[in-house]
């Protein structure tokens, strides 16, 4: 009988949704052109609601937008697991990827997991 009251406690900690989540409103990405190499610097906003400090449980793929085209690679993703915020607080991260200098970066988004769908950030300039 104990076991089941495990059971459902666990099915509905569960249901409640994953405890570390990003928040898009705050966060961002800036194009940093250099005279020889050019980057894209996305900063993730990360909010956790547990009790205890846990990680991200998705892969975060990074994507910008250039006049031609958007540039999406598996090189710019950062694995699940990999970003740890401590218990009931947030934490902003960053990470930079190479871009061409001379093609400006019209939007970024950042695509979670296995979804295709793409969640927007601001662009700072």
């Amino acid at each position: 009988m104990a076991l089941v009251g495990v059971a459902a406690l666990a099915g509905s900690s569960t249901a409640a949704g994953p405890a570390v989540t990003i928040n898009y409103r705050q966060s961002a990405c800036v194009q940093m052109p250099l005279a020889d190499t050019g980057k894209v610097r996305f900063f993730v906003q990360l909010h956790n609601s547990s009790g205890r400090a846990q990680a991200f449980a998705k892969d975060i793929r990074f994507l910008w937008l250039r006049p031609d085209g958007w540039k999406d690679s598996w090189l710019n993703s950062i694995e699940a697991g990999s970003l740890k915020v401590p218990a009931r607080r947030g934490k902003r991260y960053f990470t930079d990827f190479g871009a061409d200098p001379t093609k400006l970066i019209l939007r970024c988004a950042l695509r979670v997991g296995s979804s295709e769908r793409l969640h927007f950030v601001k662009v700072l300039r």
